[in-house]
């Protein structure tokens, strides 16, 4: 049995997926670049690679900690304490950014970060403690974000604590749409590193500087070098700096890591578009919509695109299609009845509500479909 700590915000680790790519004078396959040159890269796109501790503590942090958790605390106190002290109004108050990634120093001093940010600055220093916290991978359902020309794909990642003497404990940032059967594992800190940088690569292709994402994305790579969604990053990089067979290679070695990569597949399509390479490119077209058309946190997102556009009829197509291919998430049931109730169907949109409190974990979440089945005159709390 674990017992979980509730802090309202969201993980951020991303994946990308371009929506054009730039235009090549050769439509020919070019797949000859290997691993060693992709990570190096072309010359002019050379940076020194960063030297990050995401663990490091300095002299005012432990000050921080003496100040605010007694020595003699005991084990979960200290956790307890710990929390607060970052994390509540009375305490820090770090401030949620999905894509701000900080080092535990710059967290703490910025007070400001995604989940990745948080879980750096908890585990340094609930380590300085002793406290035994290690990162955690979840496998929480997938969102999507589109910003200009790029989708954005989510994961999550928060901490797990041993303790001999009663419960392991989870601190999360985003418990409100956790559940404890949740997919997850604990990874190493060097996996977790890989994250940072890999997370960092994304930060600074925003902010079109491509030698310092390259020299992220490297070092991400060279940490985690079987993970197929660097590789498609990686790819994205290339793409939008304008070295297409770079990104050919980069999308083609992520696909020999995991065949289904949706956004790999997608961005080839693309690229291939792009150079008129025709044959080529409706292939990878027909893959990326069939596996688009399986993934429903995809059509969840293109869902919310549709609703907020005002075409509610193929919103709610795009969620039924959802619905049919994953029952369970509130999410899917909440879109639907506003969709319905913007299409003039309140019994559908009452008997959505109704799933959708059915299927949140979350008491606050309960209550507040409730508080709209009553605003409906449907059926309230129970």
């Amino acid at each position: 049995m674990t017992s979980y700590f509730r802090l309202a915000t969201t993980g951020f680790l991303a994946l990308m997926l371009l929506a054009c790519a730039p235009v090549s004078r050769d439509s020919s396959p070019r797949v000859s670049i290997g691993r060693e040159a992709l990570l190096s890269g072309p010359q002019e796109l050379w940076a020194p690679e960063p030297d990050v501790d995401i663990l490091a503590l300095d002299d005012e942090m432990r000050a921080f900690l003496a100040r605010e958790i007694p020595d003699n605390a005991h084990h979960l106190k200290k956790i307890r304490m710990l929390v607060e002290s970052l994390f509540t109004e009375e305490g820090m108050r770090v401030r949620y950014d999905s894509l701000e990634t900080n080092s535990a120093i710059e967290t703490f001093h910025s007070r400001e970060g995604n989940c990745l940010s948080f879980a750096n600055l908890f585990v340094a220093m609930a380590r300085e403690i002793g406290l035994p916290a290690y990162f955690q991978e979840v496998k929480t359902p997938r969102t999507w974000d589109e910003r200009g020309q790029l989708y954005i794909s989510s994961r999550h990642i928060n901490v797990l604590l041993e303790y001999k003497r009663a419960d392991d404990q989870v601190v999360d940032f985003d418990i409100a749409n956790f559940d404890e059967e949740y997919p997850h594992r604990v990874i190493s800190d060097e996996y977790a590193l890989a994250q940072y940088h890999n997370n960092m690569g994304i930060h600074w292709l925003l902010e079109e500087d491509a030698r310092q994402a390259l020299a992220h994305q490297r070092l991400a790579l060279k940490l985690a070098p079987r993970e197929h969604y660097m590789w498609t990053n990686l790819g994205v990089l290339y793409a939008r700096s304008g070295y297409p067979d770079y990104a050919e290679a980069a999308y083609l070695t992520a696909l020999s890591y995991n065949d289904d990569d949706m956004l790999a597949i997608s961005n080839l399509a693309s690229l291939y578009d792009s150079q008129g390479r025709k044959k080529l490119a409706a292939e990878y077209h027909r893959q990326a919509e069939s596996s688009m058309r399986r993934n429903p946190f995809y059509l969840y997102a293109r869902a919310e695109k549709y609703y907020a556009d005002g075409r509610y009829r193929a919103a709610r197509n795009e969620l039924e299609r959802a619905i049919r291919i994953r029952r369970g998430d509130h999410r899917f049931h909440q879109l639907l009845a506003l969709t319905e109730l913007s299409l003039g169907d309140r019994q559908g949109a009452q008997r959505n509500f109704e799933l959708a409190r059915e299927f949140a974990r979350d008491p606050e979440l309960q209550a507040s479909y409730n508080r709209k089945l009553d605003l409906m005159g449907g059926a309230g709390s129970r």
